[in-house]
């Protein structure tokens, strides 16, 4: 594993920056929507200056692009090593799992997600397909400490998860061979931003639950649709 004394410090300083700026959103994300917070104070709080935000960060709504290839990177290292004793669908179930800890936590976080795939759709789909490297090896091991091997994982994104443990749930017998995998990552994506918010309003609400149901019913559906074709 690398360690992250090897690795320059002008390179570890700007890892250390960049992750106290987006940690600092994150915390400011608690009391109001993105928009509302200022350059000015997240470069106050990490004491650095404009432009050097800027330098990394060429907008504002950067930081949200970050926030989701760091966390793709987790999310993949975790589904690597759960697809190890039970790949498939298990491992697409705990991802759901884990989105929904951190929506609980931090209900706001997934506004500013939704808000980003609603208004800047290019955008996204550009930060999907361009394969731009956005996450350095500092800041991969400064994140992740005692992730063994997270130097390795590849910026990816929930598709390539998907679709990497939709393929082993056919191999393993638990989807049809005829389960088209584009359009089932395409209900994933309606479960994942669809759920959260049409429980938004509602008190108590067990996101965990929901996404665990909607999976289930999903999966069903799926059975019972090829079931009834090859009849």
């Amino acid at each position: 594993m690398n360690n992250i004394k090897n690795i320059p410090l002008r390179e570890r300083k700007r890892a250390r920056n960049r992750l106290a700026l987006l940690d600092t959103t994150i915390g400011r994300m608690r009391q109001k929507a993105l928009t509302d917070i200022t350059v000015e104070e997240l470069c106050e709080e990490v004491e650095v200056s404009k432009g050097t935000f800027f330098r990394y960060f060429p907008r504002k709504s950067d930081l949200i692009f970050y926030y989701i290839r760091l966390w793709s990177i987790e999310f993949t290292w975790r589904a690597t090593r759960d697809a190890v004793d039970s790949p498939g669908l298990a491992v697409i179930e705990t991802l759901f799992d884990r989105a929904a800890a951190i929506f609980d936590d931090h209900p706001r976080l997934f506004a500013e997600l939704i808000a980003f795939r609603a208004f800047e759709p290019q955008e996204f789909t550009k930060l999907i397909q361009n394969g731009r490297t956005m996450v350095s090896q500092a800041e991969r091991l400064m994140r992740f400490p005692n992730f063994d091997g997270i130097e390795s994982i590849p910026e990816g994104t929930f598709h390539s998860i998907f679709s990497v443990n939709l393929q082993d749930a056919i191999a393993n017998n638990e989807l049809p061979n005829t389960t088209d995998i584009e359009a089932v990552i395409l209900s994933l994506a309606c479960i994942f931003y669809g759920v959260p918010l049409m429980l938004a309003d509602r008190v108590p609400k067990n996101l965990a639950a929901a996404y665990s149901l909607q999976l289930h019913l999903l999966w069903r559906g799926l059975r019972t649709s090829a079931g009834e074709h090859t009849e």
